[in-house]
C-alpha cells in the first residue's frame, strides 16, 4: 500500500500455531507505519536469530459492582439477563430442531430424486451444487453444499 498507492488490501499473518489468518485492511498512516516497524522488527531478530518474547497474558479487566448503580435506574438487570439467557436457549433449540426437520425434508426430496418440486402448500428447492472455496479471497477450490429453500406457496 506504501508503494503502490492502493487504499486497501489484504494483512496475511502466519500465526505461531501454525495457522494463517487474512484480514482486509483499509490504508492508514500509523497502521501503516506500526507494520512497517514490526516487519524491521521480525528481520532484525531473524538475522540475529532471536526468538521473539512470550507474549504477555492480559490481566483481567475489574468488574464494577452493578448493585451499586443498579438504584439509578429502574431496570432490574439479573431479570433481564435470565430472560436473555432463557432466550438464547429456546432459540439454540428451535434451530436445532430446524436443521433436523430441513435434514428430513432434504431426506426425502434425496429419495425421491427430485430437486425442485411443489407440494399443495409449499415449493421446496433442494439440490447439490459446487461453489467456489472462499476464505476472504477466492482460493480457486470448490467445495459442495447443500442449496435448500421453501416458500410457501399463495395460489
Amino acid at each position: 500500500m506504501l508503494c503502490s498507492g492502493l487504499r486497501q488490501t489484504i494483512v496475511s499473518v502466519l500465526a505461531q500455531d501454525g495457522k494463517l489468518h487474512m484480514y482486509p485492511v483499509m490504508y492508514d498512516e500509523g497502521l501503516a507505519e506500526k507494520i512497517v516497524e514490526l516487519v524491521d522488527e521480525f528481520w532484525v531478530r531473524i538475522e540475529q536469530g532471536e526468538n521473539y518474547p512470550d507474549l504477555e497474558e492480559e490481566s483481567s479487566p475489574d468488574f464494577a459492582d452493578l448493585t451499586e448503580h443498579l438504584n439509578k435506574t429502574n431496570k432490574d438487570l439479573d431479570a433481564l439477563c435470565d430472560n436473555l439467557v432463557q432466550l438464547r436457549a429456546e432459540a439454540n433449540a428451535l434451530s436445532k430442531q430446524s436443521k433436523e426437520v430441513q435434514a428430513e425434508i432434504v431426506g426425502v426430496m434425496e429419495s425421491l430424486g427430485i430437486t425442485h418440486g411443489k407440494t399443495e402448500a409449499y415449493e421446496i428447492v433442494s439440490e447439490l451444487v459446487t461453489k467456489p472455496k472462499k476464505k476472504m479471497v477466492d482460493t480457486g477450490e470448490t467445495q459442495q453444499s447443500q442449496t435448500f429453500k421453501i416458500k410457501e406457496r399463495k395460489d
